[in-house]
């Protein structure tokens, strides 16, 4: 989830801090989004670090989080089809 909404800025053309002001979301994915901070903010940076192959700082942030380096891929591929499944369901 907090990865979807980290792209309604994008998508609305409009301040990240002015788009969370006006969406029902938990404190936790709002602070990750406008301040960076709190473990979702960790999550966010480690795929980020993934995605554009870097891979130093990604293995950094899954020691951080605990997050053994095997899990990363299937996990990462199961929350993007997840993510194209939500935005399809909003596009019907």
């Amino acid at each position: 989830m907090t990865g979807l909404m980290s792209l309604m800025d994008a998508i609305l053309d409009e301040p990240i801090t002015s788009v969370m002001e006006k969406l029902p979301l938990a404190k936790e994915i709002k602070d990750a989004l406008v301040e960076n901070s709190g473990v979702l903010a960790d999550y966010m940076a480690l795929i980020k670090y993934y995605e554009a192959a870097q891979w130093q700082q990604a293995n950094q942030a899954m020691n951080q989080l605990g997050i053994a380096s095997d899990k990363v891929p299937d996990a990462y591929h199961t929350a993007v089809q997840w993510a194209n499944e939500q935005m399809k369901a909003l596009g019907d």
